[in-house]
């Protein structure tokens, strides 16, 4: 709504100070306006402010749509980022167990390896002893018994070498697969040394 300014040369007849006549036309243009207002009928207002309560509930429904579809979100977002967490927890836990396991196997092998010599010579001591007591029950100095605790002590020595033997392949293989290189022709090596 504009207000229209009188000129300086309109007040001037008149003799009214500016201020009077700006208030004037103020209060003169209220006046139309509330009357216009007044005039439109109540039920087109009605109207209008049904529409627009309408336009409001299905601006909230939507409004509470969207907030439901941002908390489904919300939450699945949340349990993917814990299935995330346990499987990364997982992941570390089978990383750590293969680690120990394959380091557990290495030292199995090296300690294995080491019972291997020490069998060995306990082979031969054995193997020595019962050749002495064999050739002493020949000369008379020892008796039956004296041989045969030999050669049960020499049968121990053998099987105890030859299970240790056993266990360092089989550790020997665990390691190559754990290591990722187990191959058909280390198995053809392994059957070649069990059939001699």
């Amino acid at each position: 709504m504009l207000i229209n300014l009188p000129t300086p040369d309109a007040i001037a007849p008149v003799g009214l100070p500016l201020i009077c006549v700006l208030t004037f036309q103020l209060v003169k243009d209220m006046a139309v306006y509330e009357m216009g207002v007044a005039l439109t009928p109540a039920s087109q207002m009605l109207e209008k402010a049904m529409v627009e309560e309408t336009k409001i509930s299905q601006r909230n429904g939507e409004l509470a749509a969207i907030e439901g579809k941002k908390a489904e979100r919300e939450r699945k977002l949340a349990e993917l980022a814990a299935k995330r967490s346990k499987a990364k927890a997982d992941l570390d836990g089978v990383q750590r167990n293969v680690v120990q396991g394959t380091r557990a196997i290495f030292f199995n092998v090296k300690s294995g390896l080491g019972q291997v010599k020490a069998l060995e010579t306990a082979e031969i001591s054995t193997k020595s002893a019962l050749d002495a007591n064999i050739l002493g029950y020949q000369v008379g100095v020892r008796i039956n018994l004296d041989v045969l605790n030999s050669q049960a002590a020499l049968f121990v020595a053998r099987r105890d070498l030859d299970l240790t033997r056993y266990n360092v392949l089989l550790n020997s293989l665990k390691l190559r697969q754990a290591a990722g290189v187990l191959k058909p022709e280390d198995l053809d090596q392994i059957n070649a040394l069990l059939v001699k």
